[in-house]
């Protein structure tokens, strides 16, 4: 089973290899093997975004996805 650290830096991975996804204040913690994800969206499909690409990470329990939309 995949340590909290190695599970938070696949998903830091993912997110950042995605150029469209804009995301300011973007934090990413592992708990558990529960991702919390955190930070300010400009829209709702980027918010959707971010948690796609956190779900496709394997070994993780589920994804808390507390990403708020505030465009600018």
């Amino acid at each position: 089973m995949r340590s909290d650290a190695e599970l938070q830096s696949d998903v830091l991975n993912e997110l950042k290899r995605d150029e469209r996804l804009q995301i300011d204040d973007l934090d990413v913690r592992v708990e558990g093997r529960v991702v919390i994800l955190t930070g300010r969206a400009e829209t709702p499909v980027q918010c959707w975004h971010a948690l796609q690409l956190a779900r496709y990470v394997a070994g993780l329990a589920r994804v808390s996805n507390r990403i708020v939309v505030r465009p600018h």
